[in-house]
């Protein structure tokens, strides 16, 4: 289990910084120190500047170096997004010991993937098109943030205790993502679709709302379902798919709050009021199956293959 990729990058920025300048940025931001910052400061002030100088270089080096990596697959991406993905992909392994779990191959890609913050894990699709780029991107993009704060326009989901189901956490990886890679226009229809399925369930602020609205105001819309065409299958026929599964979830949550709205009895005691659902099957407080495991243990390669043959059955009936 490795340290969260976030926390290792902050490491070498600001072993990278030097003394003076990190007291007086930690003195002007006192609620974003903890308390392993706050000892690292005090060591590195007692420490002698014949010592202190060249370890603060070694570590200048090698944030210089980390950014060149990133602009360099940067650029490869600006001429092949498939190309720049998988080499970003395969430094992050190498250089930050970043796990990856990869899905059964699939053209389904409304699953999309996770991330596991806390032991720098993600699960993701197979780099095909252009979809599953922009998913890798945003997982990244997951490990990149901080830890969710449920402060300011944070707000976990109370209801979830294996993620954190934030919206603006799920918009700030996208942001991230972002930076990572140049986004196509069909990445960023994936990542429109993905903001406005997470926008109608995901814990949300006002502040948070507000922020994904123009967030996605800034995206292309995704094309409108259609027929494949006789070529085989393209990019716009895939996110016809994306779109029907977007609507039958949207229909799916208006048809939970007006269950909800009735009084619907739990599924399983069949007594107390229905105030969540999981999948089609609504629950009371009392019934609701959690998960006791974290992300990492629950998405395993015989859990998405489970969970994609049940999607489809549903999608059959």
């Amino acid at each position: 289990m490795g340290a969260p990729l976030h926390d290792q990058i902050r490491t070498l920025e600001r072993a990278a910084t030097p003394v003076e300048e990190l007291a007086a940025a930690d003195a002007a931001h006192p609620e974003s120190v903890s308390s392993e910052d706050s000892a690292n400061l005090r060591r590195r002030r007692v420490c002698p500047v014949e010592l202190r100088g060249p370890g603060e270089q070694e570590a200048r080096t090698a944030l210089e170096a980390h950014r060149a990596e990133l602009r360099r697959w940067y650029e490869i991406g600006r001429r092949d997004p498939f190309a720049g993905t998988r080499g970003l992909l395969d430094y992050v392994q190498q250089r930050f010991g970043t796990r990856v779990y990869w899905m059964s191959a699939t053209r389904d890609y409304d699953y999309g993937g996770s991330a596991s913050w806390r032991t720098n894990e993600i699960t993701i699709p197979l780099v095909q098109d252009e979809a599953a780029a922009a998913v890798v991107c945003h997982e990244l993009g997951h490990l990149l943030q901080p830890n969710c704060s449920n402060r300011g326009a944070h707000q976990r989901d109370k209801d979830e205790d294996s993620s954190w189901l934030c919206l603006e956490c799920e918009r700030d990886a996208w942001v991230r993502g972002m930076a990572l890679m140049p986004f196509t226009a069909a990445m960023q229809q994936r990542a429109r679709w993905s903001l406005e399925t997470y926008r109608g369930y995901a814990a949300a602020t006002p502040v948070a709302l507000t922020a994904a609205d123009a967030f996605i105001a800034m995206l292309p819309p995704a094309p409108r379902p259609g027929h494949a065409p006789k070529g085989g299958t393209t990019m716009t026929h895939e996110r016809a798919t994306v779109d029907v599964v977007h609507e039958r979830t949207v229909a799916a949550m208006n048809e939970f709050r007006s269950a909800i709205a009735r009084g619907a009895k739990c599924a399983a005691c069949r007594t107390n009021t229905a105030t969540t659902m999981r999948g089609t099957v609504l629950f009371c407080a009392r019934c609701r199956p959690t998960s006791r495991t974290p992300n990492s243990e629950r998405l395993d390669p015989k859990r998405i293959e489970f969970l994609r043959r049940l999607h489809r059955q549903r999608l059959a009936s």
